[in-house]
């Protein structure tokens, strides 16, 4: 299968092909000059228009559910999208490394594959994200909620979960060397593998407030 080749779009291209409607982004690459998506004059337009698109007035719109923005197989890497509310994003194999998604809510968006090494999520709302095979390896995930998401062979090697959310979450398979903070996150109902539950435990002085589905 031959490999598609990226197109390069500016901030401003990509904040005008979203707000007139378009919703496959598929392998793009953010150029290197302005990153700052939180800080462009029309994010606050932008914000509004998404939120619309969750459930919209107008029946012959999609909503985000049904057809989500898809920006899969791009390059966003150095993004900064603080604050961000765009549910049911899909981002497989997705680069946002070093992006900053701080207080992000990207409720249910599809992730698998993508790679978030060094990002930082501190506050970000992935209930019920899909970060299956993901890369998250010395990424900010403070106060992060991620309750219900899928980490089946996800790497947060190295990552900050200090005050993170887990519950309901799986983490089969995830790589968890080196991460920071277990013992301030969170774990109620989440799927683990009994070597991580003895390291989670290990590492907790709220053990007893912890509770775990072994897999």
């Amino acid at each position: 299968m031959a490999v598609q080749q990226l197109r390069q779009v500016e901030l401003d291209q990509l904040v005008a092909e979203l707000l007139g409607g378009r919703r496959d982004l598929q392998c793009i690459v953010l150029g290197e000059g302005n990153k700052n998506l939180s800080g462009h004059q029309k994010y606050d337009a932008l914000q509004a228009y998404f939120r619309g698109l969750e459930s919209p007035k107008d029946r012959e719109v999609a909503a985000l559910s049904e057809r989500p923005v898809d920006v899969s197989r791009s390059d966003l890497s150095g993004l900064v999208a603080v604050g961000l509310r765009l549910r049911h994003l899909k981002g497989v194999e997705t680069y946002f490394v070093e992006a900053d998604l701080t207080g992000a809510d990207l409720m249910r968006a599809n992730l698998t594959s993508a790679d978030l090494t060094g990002a930082d999520l501190t506050g970000a709302y992935l209930l019920g994200a899909r970060l299956i095979g993901a890369k998250l390896a010395g990424a900010v995930l403070k106060e992060a909620k991620f309750g219900w998401a899928k980490f089946e062979r996800a790497d947060l090697t190295g990552a900050d979960v200090t005050g993170a959310d887990f519950r309901e979450a799986s983490l089969i398979e995830t790589q968890l060397a080196g991460v920071r903070g277990l013992e301030y996150a969170l774990f109620h109902g989440t799927v683990v593998s009994e070597v991580q539950r003895e390291l989670i435990l290990s590492m907790s002085s709220t053990a007893a407030y912890h509770q775990f589905s072994i897999r």
